[in-house]
């Protein structure tokens, strides 16, 4: 069985940005780290980050040399909103 190089590095990022989003700040973190303590729970953090982006990598490498399903094209006028927010991204940062 074949996985869509594009359903694939879909969902490595989702799961990428899934751990930090509902592990990383949550209540679920300060139970994990009750029950483990704050060094083991870094440490496994870390591994799955560290998982997550092999996993990304290699799914991102197989895509590439694939033909890619697009999920979306975006508009001509997107590329304004995405200079002006960029913009102001960056002043903050600054």
């Amino acid at each position: 069985m074949t996985i869509d190089p594009t359903l694939n590095l879909a969902a490595a990022a989702a799961c990428f940005v899934g751990i930090h989003l509902f592990v990383s700040g949550t209540r679920l973190r300060d139970r994990i780290v009750g029950a483990i303590g704050e060094g083991p729970y870094a440490g496994l953090f870390s591994l799955a980050s560290l998982g997550c982006i092999i996993w990304l990598s290699v799914a991102f490498s197989r895509a590439s040399g694939a033909t890619l399903t697009v999920l979306w094209i975006p508009q001509p006028w997107w590329q304004q909103v995405a200079m002006a927010v960029t913009l102001v991204a960056f002043v903050l940062a600054v």
